[in-house]
C-alpha cells in the first residue's frame, strides 16, 4: 500500500502551490477542495439544493461559492449540515481514488482542515505549509476577490498556525523562502521513510 502524505495549512498558506509542484513532478495528488466542488455539482446537487435552496447554484449549474459561504459561515448549524453532506462523500471518493493507486509509493492529499476535523489521524505523514498572516491575506485578496469579513470568518475556523506545528511531521515555510528546495528535501525524507519503515509502524 502507498504511504499517505497529507498536505494542509491555513487559507492562503500555499498548500495548493505545493500540490501543483508535486503534480508537475509526476506525483498523484488528491485535491479535496476540487473534488468536493465536483461532487457537489453532480451527485450531491439535490442534497445541496434541499439544504440551501436553488441559489446555491448559478444558471449554468455551477456552485455559487460566494453565496454559499455567506450563508454557512454565519450559521454554524447550517455549516454543520452542509459538512455532514459533503465530508463523507469526499472521504469515500478519496478512498476509491487511493484504492486505484496501490502500486505507487506515495499518495498525496491536499486538504484544508485535516487537523480541525481530526482526519489527519489517517495520514502516515502530515505536511503543514506555513505563511505569515500578512502574506496569506495578500494572496487571498488577489486570488479570490472575496470580502475581508468572509476571509476572517474562514481563518477563525482554522487552527492557529503555530498550533498546527505540534501535529506536523514536516513543515514547509512559504514566507518568501524558496519552496522548491524544501519540496525536494521533503521528497528525500519520504524516500528514506519508504525504505526504512516498511512495517509502517515507526514515525516519520
Amino acid at each position: 500500500m502507498p504511504i499517505e502524505v497529507c498536505i494542509t495549512g491555513g487559507i492562503g498558506a500555499g498548500k495548493s502551490y505545493v500540490a501543483q509542484k508535486l503534480l508537475q513532478l509526476g506525483f498523484d495528488v488528491y485535491n479535496a477542495d476540487e473534488r468536493a466542488k465536483a461532487l457537489m455539482e453532480t451527485q450531491l446537487k439535490t442534497d445541496i439544493i434541499e439544504l440551501l435552496g436553488n441559489e446555491a447554484f448559478n444558471t449554468e449549474g455551477k456552485l455559487n461559492r460566494s453565496w454559499i459561504a455567506a450563508q454557512v459561515f454565519q450559521n454554524p448549524t447550517l455549516l454543520h449540515h452542509l459538512e455532514q453532506i459533503v465530508h463523507p462523500a469526499v472521504l469515500k471518493d478519496y478512498e476509491q481514488w487511493k484504492q486505484e493507486r496501490q502500486n505507487v509509493k506515495w499518495c498525496f492529499k491536499e486538504a484544508a482542515i485535516l487537523i480541525e476535523k481530526h482526519t489527519y489521524k489517517s495520514c502516515d505523514v502530515l505536511v503543514v505549509v506555513y505563511a505569515p498572516i500578512t502574506l496569506r491575506l495578500q494572496r487571498i485578496f488577489q486570488r479570490d476577490g472575496i470580502a475581508p469579513s468572509d476571509v476572517f470568518q474562514r481563518i477563525e475556523r482554522q487552527i492557529y498556525p503555530y498550533e498546527s506545528f505540534l501535529y506536523a511531521d514536516y513543515i514547509l515555510l512559504n514566507d518568501g523562502t524558496p519552496l522548491e528546495p524544501q519540496i525536494e528535501a521533503l521528497l528525500q525524507r519520504l524516500e528514506q521513510y519508504y525504505r526504512q519503515h516498511t512495517n509502517r509502524n515507526d514515525g516519520f
